[in-house]
């Protein structure tokens, strides 16, 4: 709600772009991560933490299930 609150949204959750290119070197170097598959994990996250999939923002049942107050 902190986050919310000071602007921050779903676009601002992700990862550097370093993340996404390949490795020089070790057991990952030719499995660089795939931008889609980690959007895809970041909504169903979002999906099984109580927060609508595509903002980001709790779902009213999730801030009352919390006795938190609403995200307005």
């Amino acid at each position: 709600m902190f986050n919310i609150r000071e602007g921050f949204t779903a676009t601002d959750d992700t990862l550097p772009v370093r993340f996404y290119e390949p490795k020089t070197n070790g057991v990952l170097v030719d499995k660089p991560l795939d931008p889609k598959k980690m959007d895809l994990a970041k909504r169903y996250y979002y999906v099984l933490m109580g927060w609508d999939a595509e903002t980001g923002v709790p779902l009213p049942e999730k801030l009352e299930e919390l006795n938190i107050g609403s995200a307005d």
